[in-house]
């Protein structure tokens, strides 16, 4: 993971979506438990959600 590849693979990748990649790791940091609690209630919906059933006929 700390190849030059992958470092320069996420740097490319976060500039794109116009995030400096070398100042993330702060941030997810800062991060609390209720503000990622509060995101996930939005980020995905009942209607986004499947399920699988694995049974032994």
């Amino acid at each position: 993971m700390n190849s030059l590849e992958f470092i320069a693979n996420q740097y490319t990748h976060y500039q794109l979506l116009g995030i400096d990649f070398f100042e993330s790791v702060q941030w997810l940091e800062q991060l609390t438990y209720e503000e990622i609690k509060e995101f996930s209630k939005t980020w995905i919906t009942e209607q986004q959600l499947s399920t699988c059933f694995v049974t032994n006929e």
